[in-house]
């Protein structure tokens, strides 16, 4: 008795030592830390015009209501972060301000189907099996209907088919952390799916016994259509793995073309954001085609291809050509002096006035 009662004692004291030194409970589930990308949603008690959707950005800093100077976010614990934003209003903006922030949270979806990635559970809402399918953009032709693998957070691991997840299983709740994987068929072993904006959509065989890559797929495929995005070529690996993205050139020119597809993959071209859109620019003054044009599909344009485009009449005078951009200075050039580039954007309106 005074042997397990000593124990007891012993146990006691190393708890609180622990407690008192700062150590940590292995026991206690670890602080998350924010992330480039992620996502919150700020509140100000009282302040309902504060109230807003934040996105971390590429250099980890967000960008508060009121608040000019970005604050410096990842890294941070989601409270340490509304700590941040707390003392940014309370310096001369509120007084007493009390900060909610809200970090979305995820389900990963993999594999065999259109858009893998992060799934985003709505801050007041739930997210099924099913929703989260349909938000991944559906399954791939690639895709095995009879084998779609739920992993939870809690290791609890169940394989569904597609039937199952499209009927009353697909209303199954999933929880932040859970992972969904769509497995690939048969077909997926031996061929890449060539997807978006191609001449010949579909599967693309991987040769018995040889390679396939990047750009002898994207060649049997008949290369990007005409309303392709050349710098936004995505090869989606098979295995869930991230994605990496080229541009049309780098893939017939460089390193990029000799990249090994393996059964599965999937390569994405993407659409011209400036398809069927009517994004155009305005030509103006000693021209020949007055009026709109059409921004290119490639979002690629200079100042001297536009003039050349319009065509000069005989008293322009190209020492005096205006450019003028909303949001921004008007600006004057001198095409006969100009060396560099000029790069315009949709909705520019382009001057050449006359001698």
């Amino acid at each position: 008795m005074k042997k397990n009662l000593h124990r007891v004692v012993l146990f006691l004291l190393f708890g609180l030592t622990s407690y008192l030194s700062g150590e940590p409970d292995v026991n206690k589930r670890q602080v998350y830390r924010l992330k480039v990308y992620d996502e919150l949603q700020l509140s100000v008690a009282g302040e309902p015009d504060l109230g807003k959707l934040l996105t971390i950005n590429q250099k980890g800093e967000i960008f508060v209501p009121l608040i000019e100077k970005a604050i410096l976010f990842v890294g941070l614990t989601p409270r340490e972060a509304a700590e941040q934003v707390r003392q940014a209003y309370a310096d001369g903006y509120l007084k007493a301000p009390v900060v909610d922030l809200k970090v979305s949270k995820y389900v990963q979806v993999s594999g065999q189907v259109v858009t893998p990635g992060a799934v985003r559970i709505p801050f007041h809402g739930k997210l099924d099996l099913a929703t989260a399918l349909i938000n991944s953009g559906g399954v791939t032709d690639f895709a095995n209907a009879e084998s779609i693998k739920l992993m939870t957070a809690g290791e609890d691991n169940t394989t569904f088919t597609l039937a199952e997840v499209q009927g009353e299983k697909g209303k199954r709740l999933l929880n932040p952390g859970d992972q969904i994987i769509v497995t690939g068929n048969r077909i997926a072993n031996m061929a890449v799916s060539m997807e978006g904006e191609i001449v010949e959509p579909g599967p693309v065989p991987i040769p018995k016994g040889g390679k396939l890559d990047l750009a002898t797929a994207i060649v049997r495929s008949g290369g990007p259509s005409d309303d392709a995005d050349l710098s936004k070529i995505e090869l989606i690996p098979a295995d869930g793995g991230k994605s990496s993205f080229f541009s049309y050139a780098a893939i017939l020119q460089g390193r990029s073309g000799k990249t090994l597809l393996k059964g599965g993959d999937r390569v994405l071209v993407w659409q011209s954001p400036f398809v069927n859109t009517g994004i155009f620019m305005v030509m103006e003054g000693a021209l020949s085609k007055r009026g709109f044009m059409l921004f290119p599909l490639n979002g690629k344009l200079t100042l001297k291809s536009a003039i050349t485009k319009a065509g000069l009449i005989a008293v322009a005078n190209m020492k005096n050509v205006q450019v003028s951009r909303v949001g921004s200075k008007t600006v004057r050039y001198n095409m006969i002096a100009l060396k560099s580039e000029v790069w315009l954007q949709p909705g520019d309106t382009i001057k050449v006035f006359e001698n």
